[in-house]
């Protein structure tokens, strides 16, 4: 292949010293260059995922638990002999491709229709877990020596705390934290202006984006809503919705300690499914974006020459041999570890070097966005950008729809706003009819947290603390809230009441 300089290029593009034939020349070596990149590192993406998908797959806890879902053993089954035929990915013939890419477009789909099942079922345990450690932490503190806290003094440090560094991203971030530890004590009306001001803060910015965040708050406050809940992962259903039954406020210790073991049961549970979802995806969206979107020449000759794949083909040989029979029987051998390593170091040296080519095919792309569009070239930066996400860590996105998502999309002005924030708090006081309050609560608390700040002054802030604070008459709660706000502030590396 011939030898690209990439810094001469930028240099030249910045400096103008390129025409309209030497541009098109230069693009089209450049994306048929960064497609054998991308080949390249998605090949050894791919197979670094693999080993992880397999090795969760032969922890003994999780065999049982994957075998009550057939659907998702099926679907990896079938990677498994794709990825056995991996060397043939970019020479097999039209009908053999287009079968493969069908087949890996519904595994995406159906991976992202349960990905979104299980972030429900998280937040339905999210509010157990809020419950539970309110619970676990009151009880501690009943049996402990009672201390005096000084709450105009604490109220002081926490401000302090927030305000440390001048950062207004650190703020918001502290802020949310404090605000995710304070009892829920606002009327639903306060609640309400607050979600106005917050959603307020999306002014200026796409209405898609405020769109989907919405959505995502809707999902989080009421998860039953997410289509298939309850219908798929049923052993993970079950006994989240036995927790619906429990009264956490009269739990003893001991109960207290059997109830989090359960909840910790189901999260295990939860986050396995999870990540055989995530490393399935991953591995799916390289190969549709080598399989559909990428095309190298010779490639039967970089397969032999490049180390990289080399020790790719290796790797996978060893494993093709191991898990013949079944996909649990891999095991994670010292010669495996060795290669990993290996793949480890070459997947860095690729990720540098896309990232090089991206920026100088950005950079035209923006700086010559005219001219390119006449050459016929912009489908074909397009494509990469699409590569580009199908090999990133945006699992789920469609790139189809994000890379011409925001051509012509409306910005957010204040009525929009606030339009979006009246349906937010119109879907709450529906579905807040049919949940218990102290459940209500718990969702308000972790909207609060999802939500961007929405106080324009220390004033504000100072005062929505303190008034939670003493609007808390239970004695042991309180001492939980302060002493969770103190674990923030150790964790950020603030020393109060010294």
């Amino acid at each position: 292949m011939k030898t690209i300089n990439i810094r001469d290029i930028r240099r030249k593009l910045k400096k103008r010293l390129i025409d309209v034939d030497k541009l098109q020349e230069m693009l089209e070596c450049l994306l048929e260059r960064q497609q054998v990149n991308y080949a390249i590192k998605g090949l050894v993406g791919i197979s670094l995922e693999y080993v992880a998908l397999l090795d969760i797959l032969n922890q003994p806890r999780n065999r049982p638990v994957l075998e009550q879902e057939y659907e998702v053993e099926q679907d990896i089954i079938f990677i498994r002999d794709l990825l056995n035929r991996i060397d043939t990915w970019f020479i097999a013939d039209e009908r053999e491709k287009d079968d493969r890419i069908k087949r890996l477009k519904a595994i995406k789909k159906m991976m992202l229709e349960r990905a979104k099942v299980l972030a429900a079922y998280q937040n339905v345990l999210e509010v157990y877990i809020y419950i539970l450690t309110s619970a676990s932490e009151k009880s501690y503190f009943e049996q402990q020596e009672l201390q005096q806290v000084n709450m105009e003094c604490f109220v002081e440090e926490v401000i302090k705390f927030i305000f440390s560094q001048k950062e207004k991203l650190i703020v918001n971030e502290k802020l949310k934290a404090i605000l995710r530890c304070l009892p829920i004590k606002i009327s639903k009306q306060r609640f309400y202006d607050y979600i106005v001001s917050s959603i307020g803060n999306y002014k200026g910015a796409y209405t898609k984006d405020l769109e989907a965040f919405i959505e995502m708050l809707m999902d989080t406050f009421y998860p039953e809503r997410i289509k298939h809940y309850g219908e798929t992962f049923k052993f993970i259903v079950k006994p989240i919705e036995n927790m619906r039954n429990i009264d956490f406020s009269n739990l003893s210790q001991h109960q207290v300690d059997e109830k989090g073991e359960e909840i910790q049961n189901i999260a295990d549970d939860i986050n396995l499914m999870i990540n055989l979802c995530n490393y399935t995806t991953g591995i799916v969206n390289k190969a549709i974006a080598m399989i559909e979107k990428t095309c190298v020449a010779d490639y039967e000759v970089l397969w032999q020459e490049e180390p990289a794949l080399e020790s790719v083909s290796e790797m996978m040989g060893i494993i093709k041999e191991m898990i013949k029979e079944t996909v649990y029987d891999f095991t994670m051998s010292n010669e495996i570890i060795t290669k990993l390593v290996r793949l480890e170091g070459k997947q860095e040296k690729w990720m540098d070097r896309i990232e090089r080519y991206m920026d100088v095919i950005n950079y035209a792309a923006d700086e010559y966005k005219d001219t390119i569009s006449d050459l016929g070239l912009r489908e074909d930066i397009d494509n990469i950008r699409m590569i580009e996400l199908f090999n990133s860590d945006c699992l789920f996105v469609d790139p189809d729809i994000y890379i011409h998502n925001y051509e012509g999309c409306e910005q957010v002005d204040t009525m929009v706003a606030n339009n979006k924030a009246q349906s937010l708090i119109d879907f709450i006081e529906e579905k807040s009819k049919s949940t218990p309050p102290n459940i209500t609560k718990v969702k308000m608390n972790i909207l609060l947290f999802l939500m961007p700040p929405a106080f324009n002054t220390v004033q504000e802030v100072t005062q929505y603390v303190t008034n939670a604070m003493k609007s808390c008459s239970d004695r042991y709660e309180k001492l939980a809230v302060i002493d969770a706000i103190r674990q923030i502030m150790d964790n950020y590396g603030y020393k109060p009441f010294n």
